[in-house]
């Protein structure tokens, strides 16, 4: 009985981190960014938005090279425009799904 609930406890705990985390990724949408991509330059200003789950940078302009939006992977430097407190580009991307970075190496 003990384990049955500790079990659940954990599961519970799991959901629940997993919700906000999905939370905060969703507050971050259409926020406003300024970024830097290797191989395309910038800095670009763009926004954030999900495709199928994953984080992707769409910007407001089409750069020199033609490109409209980049996944954020491909980011080398990301700072939020808004003025507040945002995470960084690192705890961005722990907190994408893991099929963003398979799509990515794959």
């Amino acid at each position: 009985m003990r384990l049955r609930l500790a079990v659940l406890v954990a599961a519970s705990s799991f959901l629940l981190t997993d919700n906000l985390l999905a939370a905060d990724n969703t507050a971050l949408m259409n926020t406003p960014v300024r970024v830097q991509v290797p191989g395309v330059g910038g800095p670009f200003l763009g926004k954030l938005i999900a495709v199928e789950g994953c984080l992707y940078v769409q910007f407001d302009q089409k750069t020199p090279e033609g490109f409209i939006s980049v996944r954020l992977d491909q980011v080398a430097i990301l700072q939020f425009t808004s003025g507040q407190a945002q995470p960084s580009l690192e705890a961005l991307l722990k907190l994408e799904p893991q099929k963003c970075s398979e799509e990515a190496n794959g």
